[in-house]
């Protein structure tokens, strides 16, 4: 079951923050990727997108895998925390329909989901 729509700004999950370091985030259609002020990723949301040529044909469509903890792990409610690809930092992170990217300290490029 999905969870009634908010149709006003609501307070939602807290991302700790050291001071000299911001917290960041992206939105899919319906997930969301987060780092926190360390660096750590964390994802909510579910796994479902939109299909269709317009209003009347659209239809969800499961990918796999789209939260970035593995297939079996559909919707999540609250930001949960991803494990880090080799331990690394992330600094920035995008999400697109279906996939999302994080990028690492280092430069290195990650991705999961459909694309």
């Amino acid at each position: 079951t999905r969870e009634k729509q908010c149709d006003r700004p609501r307070r939602g999950h807290t991302m700790q923050a050291e001071a000299n370091l911001r917290s960041t985030l992206a939105a899919g259609t319906q997930h969301s990727v987060f780092i926190d002020g360390v660096g750590r990723l964390f994802s909510s949301g579910n796994d479902e997108i939109e299909v269709g040529d317009d209003l009347d044909s659209e239809e969800a469509l499961a990918v796999n895998g789209l939260l970035g903890h593995g297939e079996g792990v559909t919707q999540l409610n609250t930001p949960t925390r991803l494990s880090s690809p080799l331990g690394e930092r992330a600094v920035s992170v995008a999400a697109g329909d279906g996939h999302s990217f994080a990028i690492t300290a280092n430069g290195a490029v990650w991705s999961w989901g459909d694309g």
